[in-house]
């Protein structure tokens, strides 16, 4: 049984034809620009920060995170995702460390 996520019924929302070719037939654009590349990247070390519940670590876990998702990116990227994800531990530690996280996201 496949899962529908949340994103998926958005799409739908704002066109059901794009949720046709993207999501029932996985059609995919022919190119991928660089911000969606870096984008996702962002967007997997910030879902292993919350999935590996180190939003409760008081010692900022990215390096580890980071070398463990972003192994095959280029540097520049890697260091800016890295310093994005080291300054959102500092500043919402106190807030997130009360979270409790019921459900990450997966792809199917």
């Amino acid at each position: 049984m496949s899962s529908i996520h949340v994103t998926d019924i958005q799409t739908y929302k704002r066109c059901n034809r794009k949720y046709k070719w993207s999501v029932l037939e996985r059609f995919a654009p022919k190119q991928t620009n660089d911000i969606f590349v870096k984008g996702g990247a962002g967007h997997k070390v910030f879902q292993a920060y919350f999935k590996h519940n180190l939003h409760k670590s008081k010692t900022n876990p990215m390096d580890s995170i980071c070398r463990a998702i972003l192994k095959d990116i280029d540097a520049n990227t890697y260091m800016m995702i890295k310093s994005l994800m080291e300054s959102y531990h500092d500043h919402y530690y106190e807030q997130d460390k009360h979270i409790k996280v019921l459900y990450v996201e997966q792809p199917f």
